[in-house]
């Protein structure tokens, strides 16, 4: 029987298993990525598909400001679209 995956919190899993420095991702938000460090649930967060669609996020994030939305289908394409036009 495959394990439900869906609101599962892996970090809660994987980090008392692994002694190294953990960086968690996954889809986390600025708040839920802070409650994380704060619960000592991670070292550092990583936010892939954010950067991507805001290169300025450290200073959204301090400032509160709206984040601009993934562009899913020029994640993968040739070309400057998706990477440096947001």
């Amino acid at each position: 029987m495959p394990l439900p995956t869906k609101n599962l919190n892996w970090h809660s899993i994987l980090r008392p298993l692994y002694g190294g420095v953990y960086f968690a991702n996954g889809r986390l938000t600025k708040e839920s990525g802070e409650k994380l460090l704060a619960g000592n649930g991670a070292d550092a967060i990583v936010y892939g598909m954010k950067f991507l669609a805001n290169p300025d996020l450290p200073e959204r994030f301090s400032r509160n400001a709206e984040l601009n939305v993934p562009d899913h289908p020029t994640f993968h394409t040739l070309g400057k679209r998706g990477y440096i036009d947001y």
